[in-house]
């Protein structure tokens, strides 16, 4: 079931990376931005309140709430330069599992035309890849499909991965690929998340342990050291 939606967008606000040694995951991957939202002066995500919903700081987490049926909100985390390849992880909690919505992860956010990506999940286990140009849907790169056995309904709980990198963007869901694309037109810019409601209006989505790194190891693998 395709789904169109209102897009209404938060103010983009930016992030700087400080030079340094980098961090890198146990597996090598080299760490471009983390954030476990537990402390807002630290880091510069947008916080908005309007007639559509909410998007902020709450409970060690970046939460989004709507409060209008078929809309989708979104907040960016602009990491000073544009990403133009990149795996993104965060875990999502439902905090209204009564409400039928969808959430997910934006890549390659262009806030000049308003052009990007976005990795949906929906609570009826429904899951695409879609492209936006101008602030308008034109092409679900990947289909509108429903994975039951991938994607469980109404959970609590769901830990989604993407990988965003010119001609390739891939959907994972708790450790499971569940969709593919292989678009080239979009090439790089910020990332950010969303949570969007479908035929209900009190659709709550909290997110928490946001990480971007790259795509794959480039560094040797942490190993544990003899005391």
């Amino acid at each position: 079931m395709r789904r169109n939606y209102w897009l209404s967008g938060l103010l983009v606000m930016m992030l700087g990376i400080a030079a340094c040694s980098p961090q890198t995951t146990d597996d090598g991957r080299v760490i471009f931005y983390q954030d476990d939202f537990s402390d807002p002066d630290s880091s510069d995500w947008d916080v908005y309140f309007g007639e559509q919903g909410s998007a902020g700081y709450a409970d060690e987490a970046y939460v989004i709430t709507l409060t209008t049926e078929n809309m989708l909100l979104w907040g960016n985390a602009n990491l000073g330069d544009p990403i133009d390849s990149a795996r993104i992880a965060v875990n999502v909690q439902n905090l209204n599992i009564e409400e039928q919505g969808s959430f997910g992860i934006l890549c390659y956010y262009d806030a000049d035309t308003l052009s990007y990506y976005y990795f949906e999940v929906a609570t009826d286990s429904y899951r695409a890849i879609v492209k936006v140009e101008n602030g308008v849907i034109v092409d679900y790169v990947a289909p509108d499909r429903r994975d039951e056995e991938a994607i469980p309904a109404n959970a609590e709980n769901y830990q989604l991965e993407v990988i965003c990198a010119p001609g390739e963007q891939v959907l994972l869901v708790n450790g499971v690929e569940v969709a593919r694309a292989a678009d080239a037109s979009l090439q790089a810019g910020d990332v950010g998340l969303f949570a969007a409601s479908l035929t209900t209006s009190n659709v709550v989505m909290q997110f928490d342990d946001f990480l971007v790194t790259e795509v794959e190891p480039s560094r040797p693998p942490k190993t544990e050291q003899s005391p």
